[in-house]
């Protein structure tokens, strides 16, 4: 029984460093999405207009952010499936840690997708912005 144990702390552990590895690359693409709305928005270019190259290169940029998001939206579905499944095995075989560890991992994805979604919204925006 200790090896079980053993296991299921190696496994939250394991999904632990994974969410907050997600959140990490969340929050520096929400930096790097700010910085591509203000380069949109500027207002102290002056009298230069934005070149067709400027809009090229910002269209590009968003289209690399959407590409990004989507693939953490993607992670974040699967780990919620996984968590959801460990949270019904637990029901079976109740381990109290490791189920309230699964139920704080669940709100944490719950919560980055949250966010995920609400940085989809803002590249829409963003790209409607630009191109109107």
């Amino acid at each position: 029984m200790i090896g079980a144990n053993k296991a299921e702390n190696a496994l939250m552990a394991l999904i632990d460093v994974i969410i907050d590895r997600l959140a990490d690359i969340l929050e520096r693409a929400g930096s790097e999405i700010e910085g591509i709305s203000h380069e949109i928005f500027d207002s102290t270019r002056g009298s230069q207009p934005i070149t067709s190259r400027d809009f090229q290169k910002i269209l590009r940029a968003l289209g690399r952010k959407h590409d990004l998001n989507s693939k953490i939206r993607d992670s974040l579905l699967s780990l919620g499936r996984v968590l959801a499944f460990l949270a019904q095995a637990m029901d079976t075989k109740p381990n109290k840690d490791v189920l309230a560890h699964v139920k704080t991992l669940t709100r944490d994805v719950q919560s980055l997708q949250d966010h995920s979604s609400y940085m989809g919204n803002k590249l829409s925006y963003l790209l409607d912005a630009t191109l109107g």
